[in-house]
């Protein structure tokens, strides 16, 4: 029974991607500017998420599926957009981390890759604050396409087999339309600061977590699985 509901799981969040639409002039009904600019922050959320990785001092890698779902407050927009994280602990309080994401969709087909690493501070056997740097893009969409880079600090909190987090952190963003619709300017630019928490808990040999992460007029929530290797 478990394995099923870990297969449900994993459906789950690769399959989240089939309301999205990257386009600025799918509805009619909603002033292009406003469109553009909902679009352009649900996809800086997605790309640009960062989180961290709390390895055991015997593990090398981690692997990390996640979906992101944007709420905006206008209710506009609820994607819930898949991508896939590795990290690679390269000493016992430095680990890399590499993000990917892909999908085609009917006119659009979106590709995410980036980087960045995690340092762990504190006590070297067990700790409690995680500082995040990323830098992620996207392509292979029509109007727009743009980069992302998020510094974060975490604190972990354990309580028996439950990991939770509390993170702050910045988001900066720039990019450009590709489109010539004169209502949107051509050049995106901006910075985001945000509040995120988060916890996890053991499912098998897995960590299944979900978390929610607070920005300026958007709230993002998120659902991962991951698994450590020695």
């Amino acid at each position: 029974m478990k394995k099923i509901w870990l297969i449900y799981i994993s459906i789950g969040i690769l399959s989240g991607q089939n309301n999205i639409d990257f386009r600025f002039d799918t509805y009619s009904d909603i002033e292009l500017s406003n469109q553009a600019e909902n679009i352009i922050n649900s996809t800086v959320m997605w790309v640009g998420h960062s989180s961290p990785v709390w390895m055991e001092s015997n593990q090398r890698l981690s692997l990390k599926l996640m979906t992101d779902n944007s709420v905006e407050q206008d209710q506009l927009f609820g994607w819930g957009l898949p991508d896939f994280s590795m990290f690679i602990k390269a000493s016992r309080n430095f680990t890399f981390s590499l993000k990917m994401a892909g999908f085609s969709l009917n006119e659009d087909a979106p590709q995410v890759i980036g980087g960045g690493l995690r340092l762990d501070l504190g006590d070297v056997d067990n700790p409690l604050w995680q500082f995040s740097a990323d830098h992620t893009q996207i392509n292979g969409l029509r109007d727009f396409h743009l980069n992302t880079t998020t510094l974060t600090f975490f604190r972990k909190l354990q309580i028996r087999n439950i990991t939770s987090f509390l993170g702050i952190g910045v988001n900066t963003y720039k990019g450009r339309v590709l489109n010539f619709l004169e209502e949107i300017e051509k050049n995106i630019n901006g910075e985001k600061n945000y509040f995120t928490f988060d916890i996890s808990m053991p499912f098998l040999d897995f960590q299944l977590g979900t978390g929610l992460s607070v920005y300026p007029q958007t709230n993002t929530i998120h659902f991962s699985l991951a698994k450590g290797f020695h």
